[in-house]
């Protein structure tokens, strides 16, 4: 199991004031110029506008740290150059409100670095992983409809993800990466609880749900079992995107449509604070990666990993009914 040095720890932790403070600056410079979010009916509890470039902060905090750590510079170098369109794309999708059609364009565009970089298999894999980036891309971007909930949810994954992968021989370097954006979350969300001070914006989704995309291939390509494991982390968001597609469909929209079905727009519908929706999620979800942890660090079987995939389907389900008997906020009016 890697121990990191005292170095590498320092910096890993280092990545949390470093993230306050650049959002922070964000937070002024996107005031000042008019970068800023505008009240949406569908989300009834942002009453005011709201600075945008919260994944600019978060992005700038992770590059620097790739450059400083350790681990693989060589590495570290690829890795920026992958990210940066996927920022870059990010932010002009935040600026100019891309058509559905052509957001998606520019996702698999940007998503192309990391396969042509990383991937020497089969076409038919290559193609099958690009599909799994649009889909992590994409529920990240769904989930994050509430004051703190995505920045909470994706700490609780990436530090579940980096402890994983520490016992994975070859991983060091995703490990180090996955408590690197953990702690630059956890910066961002000081500023980004509710009532929030700044949004993640489209940059800060697509870059989240494709770091969670990468290191799960990159770790299949060592470890595949592992990688199953670390896939399940991330229930909550895909659970949303899945969520939304049948609950959408059946209404008779597309499923990248805005409208209040989100499961955490339902619970927020149904009386509960956005503070009580955070707590609660929080809850599930280290309980969750707790029991995930456990089993992909000491029991990371094909046996464990079909009981956890069960366990998942089973959480799935139950959600769909539950989230789905809950009803949503009604803005025909």
């Amino acid at each position: 199991m890697l121990k990191f040095d005292f170095f590498q720890i320092l910096l890993i932790i280092l990545t949390m004031p470093a993230s306050f403070f650049f959002t922070k600056f964000t937070i002024l410079i996107s005031n000042r110029i008019g970068f800023v979010n505008h009240p949406n009916p569908i989300i009834e509890t942002h009453k005011n506008p709201t600075a945008y470039g919260g994944g600019i902060a978060i992005g700038l905090t992770f590059i620097i740290f790739l450059l400083v750590q350790s681990i693989n510079f060589e590495g570290s170098l690829i890795f920026i150059l992958v990210l940066l369109p996927i920022i870059i794309i990010g932010l002009l999708d935040d600026l100019f409100n891309y058509s559905p059609l052509k957001k998606l364009s520019f996702q698999i565009i940007a998503s192309l670095p990391f396969l042509f970089f990383y991937i020497t298999t089969s076409v038919p894999l290559f193609i099958v992983f690009l599909f799994f980036i649009l889909i992590a891309q994409n529920a990240w971007n769904l989930v994050d409809v509430m004051d703190g909930l995505v920045a909470a949810i994706s700490s609780i994954v990436f530090i579940s993800a980096g402890i994983i992968l520490l016992q994975v021989n070859g991983m060091e370097f995703y490990s180090a990466l996955s408590f690197a954006i953990a702690c630059s979350l956890l910066g961002f969300r000081f500023l980004n609880k509710s009532p929030a001070k700044i949004f993640l914006g489209e940059a800060g989704s697509l870059l989240l749900g494709s770091l969670f995309a990468f290191i799960i291939i990159s770790v299949y390509l060592v470890d595949k079992i592992i990688a199953v494991f670390s896939l399940l982390l991330g229930i909550i968001p895909l659970f949303e995107l899945l969520f939304l597609i049948i609950v959408r469909t059946k209404k008779g929209i597309p499923f990248y449509r805005g409208s209040p079905d989100h499961f955490a727009l339902r619970m927020l519908n149904n009386g509960l604070s956005v503070k009580d929706i955070n707590k609660r999620v929080i809850l599930f979800n280290t309980v969750y990666s707790v029991i995930i942890i456990a089993l992909g660090l000491y029991a990371p079987t094909f046996s464990s990993l079909i009981i956890c995939n069960c366990s998942g389907l089973i959480i799935v389900t139950a959600g769909y009914f539950y989230f789905n008997h809950l009803p949503a906020k009604d803005i025909s009016r």
